[in-house]
């Protein structure tokens, strides 16, 4: 399948991931493995104790689902220790991220809301004050399903952006050290200069550039 990439070159965006990011970190999408401070285990199962990392998933009716990894054993399942937080049922999270190692969100599209929780080294996760925190528009992305990385975060995991397509711009928040979201001066960002309708984003492992790709629907 044929899509069209862009590299946006839009300056006050390039600029505002330069004066606000360092050079470290982690950030990935959709389903997100979290760090873990456990050691491995010479067992099989897939509890807290034994997992050497934990996966997040949104579940549509109204959860969010964890999961271990026993990379010693070679197991993945739920962890049985893990008590699922409640969400709004939804029609599917467009992203899912970690931050700073400790630090996950989930982007709700069609409730316009970002979730956040701190990772325990049990991987049970502990809702950050002020969340979930309410978008200002988002629309134009759950309906496309081409490897979809439209929620990142700077390698250093202090800043969240999201892609919004249909209004063609991008949101941008600064991720502070407990987790809180605050919305970048000047976001959101506009694209529609370049005509460009946001969809999949990268960044170079030194944070100083974004790359955004032109919406698969187009």
């Amino acid at each position: 399948m044929a899509m069209k990439v862009r590299v946006l070159l839009s300056s006050v965006v390039v600029l505002s991931v330069m004066w606000l990011v360092g050079c470290s970190g982690h950030y990935s999408c959709g389903t997100t493995f979290g760090s873990s401070s456990c050691g491995s285990s010479t067992g099989g199962g897939n509890n807290s104790s034994s997992a050497n990392a934990f996966a997040y998933a949104v579940d549509q009716g109204g959860s969010m689902d964890g999961y271990a990894l026993n990379t010693t054993a070679g197991t993945f399942g739920p962890v049985t220790t893990y008590t699922a937080p409640k969400i709004l049922a939804n029609k599917g999270g467009v992203g899912v991220v970690v931050a700073q190692g400790k630090y996950l969100y989930a982007v709700l599209e069609d409730v316009q809301q970002v979730y956040g929780w701190s990772i325990g080294t049990n991987g049970n996760l502990t809702a950050l004050n002020n969340f979930p925190v309410s978008l200002p528009s988002l629309s134009g992305i759950s309906s496309y399903p081409y490897n979809q990385q439209v929620v990142i975060t700077n390698p250093a995991g202090t800043l969240l952006f999201i892609s919004e397509a249909t209004n063609e711009q991008i949101l941008v928040y600064q991720i502070s050290g407990t987790g809180a979201l605050t919305a970048a001066t000047g976001s959101p960002f506009t694209t529609s200069t370049v005509s460009l309708s946001p969809q999949n984003m990268g960044m170079d492992g030194l944070g100083r550039f974004l790359y955004v790709s032109q919406t698969s629907a187009t």
